[in-house]
């Protein structure tokens, strides 16, 4: 359970990054 919410973490995290990425090249 520990785990999964980590990876649920990571992964909103790195998706908000990418976001944040894309908007900036855009």
């Amino acid at each position: 359970m520990r785990d999964n919410l980590k990876v649920s973490y990571l992964t909103a995290i790195f998706f908000f990054i990418v976001a944040i990425i894309y908007a900036n090249l855009a």
